[in-house]
């Protein structure tokens, strides 16, 4: 059983006023993850892409913000301390949806692996 290690941030936008956030706490890199609303919220996705990055940085911060866009497109940014705003990962939202098992499972392999590449480049390996 996991604990708990910090609070929930809370963060909104100009574009929605419905955003959540994870957290947990120790490290410097904060990461956004914006995804549209969809008709069903688009949380299954943001879950989804929080895993992918929960799996390389675990004790990062993660903050969600959902927009109510079309076309939905979900995208992970990171702040690192000192270097600014980086793009992680940006593509269609609907790769990430259940139904597309196959789909699903190689965009998590390259959100994955584009967060491992971004690992590298903090730790400056």
């Amino acid at each position: 059983r996991k604990k708990n290690r910090s609070t929930t941030i809370i963060r909104t936008t100009s574009e929605s006023n419905q955003t959540t956030a994870m957290t947990a706490g120790g490290c410097n890199t904060l990461f956004t993850i914006t995804y549209s609303r969809n008709c069903d919220g688009g949380y299954q996705e943001f879950a989804t892409a929080a895993q992918c990055v929960r799996s390389v940085f675990p004790d990062s911060t993660i903050i969600a913000n959902r927009i109510d866009a079309y076309p939905i497109k979900l995208k992970i940014t990171a702040e690192i301390s000192g270097s600014g705003e980086v793009a992680i990962w940006s593509g269609d939202q609907r790769d990430l949806f259940l139904k597309y098992r196959r789909r699903r499972k190689c965009t998590m392999r390259k959100i994955t692996s584009q967060l491992r590449d971004a690992q590298m480049a903090i730790m400056g390996i």
